[in-house]
């Protein structure tokens, strides 16, 4: 069974929630079991309780208070459709990580970044923390790393599995691997090293620029994906579990992480990755820092769905942020490379 979340966590106003739901047309046209996990059954969730029982579905309400109760409800309930209206406490791995399987990521943390003291310096905390995160990945030499996209996944979260050394993805995924979007922004994640060793300079371009979502088998095509497979969320995680099991007992697996530590050395020599870190940031900073407003302002678009901006609290705001421990020298990009020896 196959649900899906739609949460609001308080950083959009009550209505755009009311709204989303019963403008959506699935909601419409599909008969379902929905279950509501909410920290409160007000006047919202109310509503939205008697709107979608008028359009034939199925309601159930647990008012969550503890991690049990709605693993419990979940249990019993079996829903299609998990709605979590202003709930005020995190919903458990245990319901998450086997339901939740529409998004797998889609790079820096908007939400929090907009609900930040000063949007523009919790952004660049997030991209150094997301490319620090990559960075590691990619000079991971003691195993071979595997990304499996459960689901949808978008700008950095999309080029954050590009850091691997195998990528797969659930058939039906979609993928848009680009930033422009929103509000012009460059990207980083080493978009600019990981993407055209995959797809080639000129596809590269083509996927940022065009601003355009690609579906598993062009993606597969084109070189983004090595595979995509699994009808449903647990049919994937099963053979993604069985593809890795037979490459960790492939016997040929000493001389597949030789390969690719030889293949980050020819490439830190020919640039490297701290230089591709250093210009794609000297780029982002300017969206995030300078005189166009527009990251900031499609950033509150995204977040807000349109709907007017809540006033902000008046904290006191940082100025600037400092440079990051991003600019290496070549010599400490292949140092941090941990495993150095020829197996």
């Amino acid at each position: 069974m196959r649900l899906s979340f739609r949460c609001a966590f308080g950083l959009s106003p009550q209505e755009h929630w009311f709204r989303f739901i019963l403008t959506n047309e699935k909601y419409k046209e599909e008969t379902m079991r929905i279950l509501f996990l909410t920290s409160a059954h007000n006047s919202l969730s109310q509503r939205l309780w008697i709107e979608l029982g008028e359009r034939g579905h199925e309601i159930s309400v647990c008012v969550a208070t503890t991690d049990v109760a709605m693993i419990a409800a979940v249990s019993h309930e079996a829903p299609d459709l998990i709605i979590a209206p202003m709930l005020k406490i995190a919903i458990p791995k245990e319901v998450w990580s086997r339901h939740g399987a529409d998004f797998w990521s889609n790079g820096i943390h908007l939400n929090t970044i907009e609900a930040s003291a000063d949007p523009a310096v919790e952004s660049w905390r997030n991209i150094n923390a997301i490319d620090d995160l990559i960075f590691e990945i990619l000079n991971t030499m003691s195993h071979l790393v595997i990304a499996g996209l459960r689901g949808n996944a978008g700008a950095g979260g999309a080029m954050l599995a590009l850091a691997a050394d195998y990528i797969y993805a659930r058939s039906g995924v979609v993928l848009n691997p680009h930033y422009r979007s929103m509000g012009d922004l460059y990207g980083s994640e080493y978009w600019t090293y990981t993407l055209p060793r995959l797809v080639g300079q000129t596809r590269a371009l083509e996927l940022t620029l065009s601003c355009r979502p690609i579906g598993t088998r062009a993606a597969r095509e084109i070189g983004f994906l090595d595979d995509a497979f699994g009808d449903d969320a647990e049919a994937f995680m099963a053979e993604l579990k069985e593809r890795a099991t037979c490459l960790a007992r492939d016997p040929e697996i000493r001389l597949l992480l030789r390969r690719k530590h030889e293949r980050r050395l020819d490439d830190e020599c020919v640039k490297p990755l701290a230089s591709y870190r250093a210009e794609e940031l000297e780029r982002m900073w300017v969206n995030f820092f300078g005189s166009d407003p527009a990251y900031h302002e499609a950033r509150r678009r995204f977040v807000f769905k349109g709907n007017p901006t809540p006033q902000r609290s008046q904290l006191p705001i940082e100025t600037a942020a400092e440079a990051g421990p991003w600019v290496l020298s070549q010599e400490a990009s292949l140092a941090s490379m941990g495993v150095i020896s020829v197996f």
